[in-house]
């Protein structure tokens, strides 16, 4: 199982730039407690679990192949089984995320929309790792 994850980069480091996560770690530990919760949802083994996320799976250190990997946003997306998004007051203020979100929804819609045995969902991550799971079947009719 492959989760997408979608987050914002609120956090700043020491020279004012926007960094992946606070000094206390705020962010790994909520994807922590938030992969825990999932596993435990799920019924999976850690083996069984694939997380996508963009600090960690894109290339930051060449731009041509960041443009190209950022093209192909997409086709990570289609890829992924669910998309989980952590919640901030700002993530739906930035047009990265409001995409991210967009696109998961375009790829997972009819024509393209998952069998009936397999619903489109997305899950909210709260503050403390929580999750909120928003699930979208298609119509049978």
């Amino acid at each position: 199982l492959v989760v997408y994850i979608s987050h914002d980069w609120t956090a700043v480091d020491s020279t004012g730039s926007p960094a992946v996560d606070d000094a206390k770690n705020s962010k790994r530990k909520r994807i922590a407690k938030f992969i825990e919760n999932f596993l435990y949802l799920k019924t999976l083994g850690v083996d069984k679990l694939y997380i996508w996320i963009d600090y960690s799976c894109l290339e930051w250190d060449a731009k041509a192949i960041l443009h190209a990997q950022r093209a192909a946003m997409p086709l990570y997306l289609m890829c992924c089984d669910e998309v989980a998004f952590l919640s901030s007051p700002t993530i739906l203020k930035q047009s990265w995320n409001m995409l991210e979100l967009f696109l998961r929804w375009v790829v997972r819609r009819p024509p393209f929309a998952p069998p009936q045995d397999r619903p489109f969902s997305m899950v909210r991550v709260g503050p403390t790792g929580s999750m909120d799971m928003f699930t979208f079947a298609s119509d049978s009719t």
